[in-house]
């Protein structure tokens, strides 16, 4: 039998006796243990450390556990042939069982071993595993036939890498036409692919604007990281960064892609200046500002002229009657208010000292 003397108190969750290949002797064999602790009656019997399930937290109810005995505890396994064992590996309760490939404490170390080798994740040691091509229990599981080469992890059948289209852990992932890559989850193959790309490299033919291998580079005078790619500006003095667009500017341009119009210009391709009736900058899209108190309008072109006269500078004198209204920026004369009325819908009356009661609108 193999024994396990513990300090007052046996908490062991998993034990493996390793022989060649992998295979755990102790698994689902005769076991005892000296008490079984009064809490955790139904639920901590020395059965719990071989029947193959080595989670390690108490709520699991997966572990050992004996009563606290001032001699020591103990806990023992019995077999009904001599054996000879390689490996002896014992999980306690709130031990961490390490990532493939790692050890230690804080699974901090590297493992060294290779694929048909065991690694003790609290030592490092290697040990034989399973045959190249098989993993798991009694190494009675095949490795994925989409591993290169066809080994893998004797504990998890992980391996890498993959055949062409083949992804994930185990190699048993496949990437769907129109995706590619080496883990999961694949990616999508370029926008700029004339036909479905390779599932593994995402090589594919490029359509016509498209270069690289993957055909996600943009041809010279268009940018973009995204499908499709852009035209670079108008601004431009030269030819864009073809992932950024951006590029130096020519007069009328400035911003890195040289897309926005300089102060005091706006309209496609920046030709149009701002109104001399602006109190600031305009819009470098359509030209709106805020008028200064000479010009009116959403672009601030209408002059506000004296009654009586009109014009850009407001230099020209009407002509109309004082019952009609003089446009400010032509001087064309339309119906104003009935005599001797004026304002907002001609509702007030002009001052009877007025000269023939008239005034103007």
């Amino acid at each position: 039998p193999q024994n396990c003397r513990g300090h007052k108190e046996l908490r062991v969750c998993r034990l493996y006796l390793l022989q060649s290949y992998g295979r755990n002797l102790a698994l689902r064999q005769e076991t005892w243990q000296t008490s079984n602790h009064e809490q955790d009656l139904n639920m901590c019997g020395s059965s719990n450390a071989v029947d193959g399930d080595g989670r390690n937290k108490y709520e699991f109810g997966t572990c050992t556990r004996t009563q606290v005995e001032p001699a020591g505890s103990e806990w023992g396994v019995r077999f009904s042939n001599p054996a000879v064992i390689s490996v002896i590996n014992i999980i306690n309760r709130n031990d961490q069982v390490c990532p493939d490939d790692t050890y230690g404490v804080f699974c901090e170390g590297k493992c060294l071993c290779d694929k048909t080798e065991a690694c003790n994740f609290v030592t490092g040691a290697c040990a034989p595993g399973c045959p190249p091509g098989l993993y798991g229990f009694n190494c009675s599981q095949t490795c994925s036939p989409h591993c290169v080469p066809k080994i893998c992890n004797f504990f998890s059948g992980s391996c890498y890498p993959c055949v062409d289209g083949y992804v994930g852990d185990n190699c048993n992932k496949e990437c769907l036409p129109g995706t590619f890559g080496a883990k999961w989850p694949c990616l999508n193959c370029s926008g700029g692919c004339r036909d479905i790309c390779n599932k593994t490299t995402g090589y594919c033919t490029c359509m016509n604007g498209y270069l690289g291998l993957q055909c996600t580079e943009c041809v010279s005078g268009t940018y973009g990281e995204t499908f499709p790619c852009l035209n670079c500006s108008v601004g431009c003095s030269d030819i864009c960064n073809t992932t950024t667009g951006y590029c130096g500017c020519t007069d009328k341009y400035t911003g890195l892609r040289c897309n926005e119009c300089r102060e005091g210009t706006f309209g496609t391709n920046c030709q149009s200046n701002c109104s001399i009736g602006c109190a600031d900058i305009c819009d470098s899209t359509n030209g709106v500002c805020t008028c200064n108190n000479q010009f009116q309008g959403l672009y601030c072109t209408d002059p506000i002229c004296p009654e009586t006269t009109y014009g850009f500078l407001c230099d020209q004198n009407c002509s109309c009657k004082v019952t009609e209204k003089c446009d400010s920026v032509t001087g064309a004369c339309s119906p104003g208010c009935p005599s001797g009325l004026y304002g907002i819908n001609c509702s007030s009356r002009c001052n009877k000292n007025c000269l023939y009661g008239v005034c103007y609108y």
